[in-house]
């Protein structure tokens, strides 16, 4: 796993260096920029969530239903009370949220998530789901590390995905791939590598996403 994590770092260094991350580290970040990203986000979850119960529905054992089942918890109990706070701070709700549209770079990624979910292999589509998580993690950790996020309002969300729990939960979630890919054929493991770092590569976009609308 550690070197689809390598392969895949390229486009995780790029989102930290995305105007979004730098201006939410220094506290430039637009208010209109983040209500952009967090209705977007709220958008991606949903969807997220449902790749997450096909890949259970498809999975061969209890023990990969489990290993699926503590991601969608994570999304849950973790992404959602952040996003809500945010929602809320914004006068937002799930209900006009809902009647929205995906933007661009964020229908790209719904469609690709959408996609390995038709496939019906659970390996694929853990591949493609765990990016987002794992990027996240380095993302925040990274600029947390800045002393410039003592001065940002962004403070307590950057924080929050810097939090070393969650570190914690990434490293689980590549031990539980790790003793997966000692099975996999050297051909499956390109292959699935490959596809982890197509949906980082969308990641990328996702960060610009909210300046270019």
């Amino acid at each position: 796993m550690q070197k689809t994590i390598q392969r895949a770092m390229p486009f995780w260094e790029a989102c930290v260096e995305t105007p979004f991350i730098q201006e939410m580290k220094s506290g430039r970040l637009p208010m209109d920029k983040f209500k952009h990203y967090i209705i977007q986000d709220s958008i991606f979850l949903k969807h997220y969530a449902r790749v997450c119960g096909k890949a259970m529905y498809h999975a061969s054992s209890f023990r990969d239903i489990q290993f699926l089942y503590s991601i969608l918890r994570f999304v849950e109990e973790n992404e959602s009370s952040i996003r809500v706070i945010y929602l809320k701070k914004l006068g937002l709700n799930d209900e006009e949220i809902n009647v929205l549209q995906p933007a661009h770079a964020n229908r790209n990624s719904i469609r690709f998530l959408l996609n390995m979910a038709e496939q019906g292999d659970t390996d694929r589509i853990l591949m493609a789901l765990l990016p987002c998580l794992l990027s996240y993690s380095h993302i925040f950790r990274t600029i947390a590390a800045a002393k410039e996020i003592e001065q940002s309002d962004y403070k307590d969300f950057i924080i929050d995905y810097a939090d070393e729990g969650y570190a914690q939960d990434c490293l689980s979630w590549i031990a539980f791939v790790d003793e997966r890919f000692s099975d996999w054929p050297e051909d499956k493991q390109n292959e699935l590598a490959t596809i982890f770092e197509e949906a980082s590569s969308l990641e990328v976009d996702f960060w610009h996403m909210a300046y270019q609308g």
